[in-house]
């Protein structure tokens, strides 16, 4: 499987900063203390204009329901930096594709661990107990 997702994955590149694919398809999701820092510098949508979720504002939107610009509404030939989000261009990795790796070798550790792990258990024993 993880030949298959860097094979799949690995021409995946995001477009020029700024680059929108002007699709109007969204993703809606209910933003909450545990998941909203997973959206940050991600866009949604907001009486028709674009608001990017940076540490400033997200605050206000945790407990709403938000409309999420999403690679997998992406009409363009590359992900546009709308839907893509701003962290990739943050972080200088426009190459995307290639962060499946990491996905494929946490899988891959976590299939193999599972054969290697050895669980030990004790117990208090009472000398009381061992006599009749």
């Amino acid at each position: 499987m993880t030949k298959q997702l860097l094979a799949a994955f690995q021409s995946e590149v995001l477009d020029e900063a700024g680059t929108d694919c002007g699709t109007k398809s969204t993703l809606e999701i209910t933003l909450t203390n545990r998941n909203s820092k997973d959206f940050l510098y991600r866009y949604i949508v907001e009486d028709g204009k674009y608001v990017c979720l940076t540490p400033q504002i997200i605050d206000k939107y945790v407990g709403k329901t938000v409309h999420l610009r999403s690679p997998m509404m992406c009409k363009g030939q590359k992900y546009c930096n709308i839907c893509a989000g701003e962290m990739n261009y943050k972080l200088g990795n426009l190459n995307i594709g290639l962060g499946c790796a990491k996905i494929s070798t946490t899988l891959q550790r976590l299939g193999m661990k599972k054969f290697h792990i050895s669980n030990l258990a004790s117990n208090k024993i009472d000398q009381n107990d061992m006599f009749i």
